[in-house]
């Protein structure tokens, strides 16, 4: 609603909206201004300051009220020579009231700058300038160190043998367990080496229909936890759910890992993490419903990350789909790493582009070609990788969310038809 104003300057009225209650305006006919009141206030007026219109067609000039007398001249002025000292008044000399030249002043001769103090004062500035910098700049400083060479090992595993990562932080999620609708999915644990995990299995819809192949999905996030996304209904653009795969008929598993949901152990930051991922697998493949040869991992984001660490561990994976994985782990940020960003060993074993080489599996990675999306992640490794396995496609027109429910419904389609004794998937941008 609106409330009825009128000028106390120029009695002009006016509408103002309620998104005006309170504040102050000039008042669009005098300039005066205006307070504008709340219902049931009074509204007020401010003359403006300035001189006022010299004549009557100036802007807000009012006619002075009948009976009105001029004051006399010169009235409200003070008298002549007032302000002004008495006739005869000396001045002082001249330099009264100033100090005397060197006053204040120590009687010794100046001494030459020392140039060595000020540069030293310099360096001191930059080393403090940096230490105040704090993990922000060691962060950085952790990127420009020398990687160690993952060339001479032959798998990710064998790069990690004998090496205990430090976590400088042991965090964990927490987050309850979801409660699955029943028919679709059966919330199960599998064992780890650090314990037993949550995970998520789909139910077949029939019966007597012998070994299927399945797919494991990994969402992304540092949270490491699962939650109701694999059965809730999601937007085209942004289908985080992966229900493509289980609805093609694939045996779907949606692994939690260490620190998540009420899991034990801590948050790796993709370390860990990876041993829970393979765990997983062994689990899935006991399975009586289950063909263990057709197993196919995928994950997006962190997940993305995630998976092709694990193809770096193993070649048991009949393909590998990653969409929007990095590069290096370091792109993530300080925040997200529970380890020493010191220490470039600890980024090594966690970054994909280091371990290239030992992904024997067919390894698909997926990103759209646009802002804000990890594209430039892609192109590193593509430049990088020299293997004929990995396929690479950034995707024209799709972002790091819609790039999902696409791709993911033709490679289903694609599964359904890989039914040989090695994997002939392939896939070409549309």
């Amino acid at each position: 609603m609106s409330v009825k104003i009128t000028c106390r300057q120029c009695q002009q009225s006016f509408a103002a909206a309620e998104h005006l209650y309170g504040k102050s305006l000039p008042c669009p006919s005098c300039g005066a201004t205006l307070t504008i009141p709340r219902p049931g206030q009074t509204s007020s007026a401010v003359i403006p300051q300035g001189p006022r219109p010299s004549g009557p067609t100036g802007q807000g000039y009012r006619p002075a009220p009948q009976g009105y007398v001029q004051p006399p001249q010169g009235y409200g002025h003070p008298p002549q020579g007032y302000g002004q000292p008495p006739q005869g008044y000396a001045q002082p000399p001249q330099g009264y009231g100033q100090p005397a030249a060197g006053y204040g002043r120590p009687s010794v001769a100046k001494k030459p700058l020392n140039r060595g103090a000020i540069v030293g004062g310099i360096v001191a500035v930059v080393i403090v300038g940096v230490l105040l910098v704090g993990l922000g700049g060691a962060y950085m400083l952790s990127r420009a160190l020398a990687w160690p060479d993952s060339s001479q090992f032959e798998s990710l595993a064998a790069g990690r043998a004998g090496f205990q990562t430090r976590l400088t932080s042991k965090e964990k999620d927490g987050s309850p367990l979801p409660n699955p609708p029943p028919g679709m999915f059966r919330l199960e644990r599998y064992p780890s080496p650090a314990g037993n995990m949550a995970c998520l299995v789909s139910t077949l819809d029939g019966t007597g229909q012998g070994r299927r192949p399945a797919m494991i999905w990994v969402g992304g996030g540092f949270s490491n936890s699962i939650d109701d996304s694999p059965w809730t209904p999601m937007a085209a653009d942004n289908d985080q759910s992966a229900s493509a795969f289980r609805d093609a008929g694939l045996v779907m598993m949606y692994p939690s890992f260490r620190g998540g949901n009420q899991n034990p152990g801590y948050k790796e930051g993709l370390y860990g993490e990876v041993d829970d991922l393979l765990a997983a697998a062994d689990y899935l493949a006991r399975k009586s419903d289950v063909d263990p040869q057709r197993i196919y991992l995928g994950g997006h984001s962190t997940g993305g990350t995630l998976v092709m660490l694990a193809a770096a561990s193993t070649n048991r994976f009949r393909a590998v789909f990653a969409f929007g994985p990095v590069a290096s782990v370091s792109d993530y940020g300080p925040e997200e790493l529970p380890y020493s960003i010191f220490d470039p060993q600890e980024a090594s074993l966690r970054s994909p582009r280091h371990w290239l080489h030992a992904m024997k599996s067919p390894v698909f990675v997926f990103e759209g070609n646009g802002a804000f999306t990890n594209a430039s992640d892609v192109r590193s490794m593509q430049r990088a990788a020299k293997t004929p396995n990995l396929h690479f496609h950034l995707l024209d027109g799709y972002d790091h969310f819609s790039v999902l429910q696409p791709v993911s419904q033709i490679l289903a389609s694609k599964i359904q038809q890989d039914t040989g004794p090695t994997c002939t998937i392939q896939y070409e941008n549309r």
